[in-house]
């Protein structure tokens, strides 16, 4: 690390207007630094030693930006087909029933029922009132 970087993360631990998190991440950065090991770091700061490992590794391969930042936290977003979606619900009945349900048509596609609903009141649809699906 050269004298520049560690001016840096030395300013984000001292600041007040740093968030907590990243204010941690630069110490930890800078405790390695210094030559501790994972786990002495993880102790004088009160964490667990895969955190300390973690932010670590993501400083190593994308310096200051790699702890900058959280990876996007939750399921990825599910991806449905809107044409089959649209083409299924005005063209096709589903087995032994009037109309397609949210759970019928989400088994169907492979996504979630809520996925399902979304769209459908996004586009309009609505299978359960529409005379002709009956």
């Amino acid at each position: 690390m050269d004298k520049e970087e560690q001016d840096k993360l030395e300013k984000i631990v001292r600041s007040s207007l740093s968030p907590v998190r990243l204010a941690q991440r630069a110490q930890i950065v800078l405790m390695a630094s210094d030559g501790m090991r994972n786990q002495d770091i993880a102790k004088a700061l009160g964490i667990g030693r895969v955190k300390v490992s973690r932010w670590r590794n993501r400083y190593a391969q994308s310096g200051l930006a790699g702890i900058e930042r959280d990876l996007p936290r939750g399921a990825p977003p599910q991806k449905v087909d809107i044409k089959r979606l649209v083409d299924l619900t005005t063209q096709h009945k589903p087995a032994g029933a009037t109309h397609w349900s949210t759970r019928k048509a989400a088994a169907e596609l492979g996504v979630n029922a809520s996925t399902i609903s979304r769209h459908w009141r996004r586009l309009g649809l609505k299978p359960h009132l529409e005379q002709t699906f009956k």
